[in-house]
């Protein structure tokens, strides 16, 4: 019997870590099966040890790929003559895009299917896939960014005497049930990618700059910094300062930020003397 390669189909001489690439590309695909012991021209040529392949091929589908895709998949030895091969068959995934653990999401972790071959996503295709999966909720969605800490946002629930376990991250949305940063972490983490842009014009228009700044970091330091500056060049600030805190934190909370920020559009604050 000779196989083929095509976009559903691969075939592997032996077992290797490439091996979890087109897992995860046919995962985030329609699916397809992988063939370890089939030369490239279709010749089975079987497996010295295939018990081994199965145990490597669970291993990675295991520990290698995020989320875990191990329900999607299905090893089976095959026989022909006396050479045995092993047979991946890897249905597509319900909770795309899945990619591999040591890499994360982004293009060098998610790969989908092209071809007869596994190619990288790029960053606006996995930001589809984790919306069509995701739903259209910004603060919901999984980051790109999974090396987040919270350095800030610690501070902040220090000074409030508040809990900051792995438990509260997921009751807070941080992170999600299988323990990945959503966007909602991205926001509150010392690498939010977002800014505030402050500006403070002459007047009325905005012809003349008298000062401006760009606040980055958690959303928390954001927000404080943007009130101080607010603070600073507001000379009624005694009478106003408050109810203009309460505006500012409204206009730049995540709830109203979350659609300017999904198509990356930086928040402004304006102030006019």
């Amino acid at each position: 019997m000779l196989l083929y390669e095509s976009e559903s189909v691969e075939l592997k001489e032996i077992h290797t870590s490439d091996l979890r690439k087109e897992i995860v590309a046919f995962a985030n695909a329609n699916g397809g099966t992988i063939y370890i012991g089939v030369g490239d021209n279709g010749e089975i040529i079987g497996n010295k040890n295939a018990d081994l392949v199965m145990q490597q091929i669970a291993h990675s589908i295991r520990d290698s790929i995020k989320p875990d895709v191990s329900m999607f998949t299905a090893i089976e030895l095959l026989q022909e003559d006396a050479r045995f091969y092993v047979k991946t068959s890897v249905n597509q995934g319900m909770k795309k895009p899945y990619y591999l653990a040591d890499k994360g999401l982004k293009p060098t972790g998610v790969y989908v299917r092209s071809g007869t071959t596994s190619a990288p996503a790029s960053e606006d295709a996995i930001r589809m896939m984790i919306k069509k999966t995701d739903g259209d909720s910004f603060e919901t969605n999984r980051s790109l960014n999974q090396e987040l800490t919270f350095e800030a946002l610690s501070k902040e629930m220090e000074v409030r005497n508040l809990e900051f376990s792995e438990v509260q991250k997921k009751n807070l949305g941080i992170l999600s049930s299988d323990d990945i940063y959503t966007n909602m972490g991205l926001l509150v983490s010392d690498q939010c990618k977002h800014s505030i842009k402050f500006a403070v014009f002459q007047g009325k228009d905005k012809q003349v700059f008298k000062d401006r700044k760009e606040f980055g970091g958690s959303l928390f330091s954001q927000l404080e910094d943007a009130y101080k500056a607010i603070d600073f060049y507001n000379s009624t600030k005694a009478t106003y300062f408050v109810l203009m805190k309460g505006i500012i934190r409204r206009m730049l909370s995540v709830k109203h930020c979350s659609m300017l920020l999904f198509i990356e559009i930086t928040p402004i604050v304006a102030v006019h003397l």
